[in-house]
C-alpha cells in the first residue's frame, strides 16, 4: 500500500512542478505572437508602403507571424523596421528575448 502511496505522490509532485514550465511556454508563446503581430502591423502598414518591394524574407516572416512560426518571425521583422528607422513597439514583459 505504501508504495503505491509514494507513486501516486511522486506523480502528483511531478504535475505541480511541470505545469509552472509548461503554463510559462504557453505564455512567451502567445507573447512572441502578439509581439509578431504588432511588429507585421508596422512593417505592412508603414515600412511597406516606405520600402514597396519586400523581400523574400520579409514576406516570408509577415506570413510567419500568422502561423506558429513567430518567434523566428520576430528577429527579422525587427532588424528590417530598424533599418527604415522605426522605434520597435514595447513586449510584454515574460517575453523571451
Amino acid at each position: 500500500m505504501s508504495h503505491r502511496v509514494t507513486a501516486a505522490g511522486l506523480a502528483l509532485c511531478l504535475a505541480f512542478v511541470a505545469a509552472p514550465a509548461i503554463a510559462q511556454n504557453v505564455t512567451v508563446e502567445s507573447d512572441d505572437a502578439a509581439y509578431c503581430k504588432k511588429l507585421a502591423n508596422l512593417q505592412s502598414r508603414y515600412a511597406g508602403s516606405a520600402n514597396t518591394s519586400a523581400s523574400l524574407q520579409t514576406v516570408t516572416a509577415l506570413n510567419d507571424c500568422t502561423n506558429e512560426r513567430a518567434a523566428a518571425a520576430i528577429p527579422q521583422l525587427e532588424q528590417r523596421l530598424r533599418a527604415a528607422g522605426f522605434n520597435l513597439p514595447e513586449r510584454a514583459v515574460g517575453a523571451r528575448r
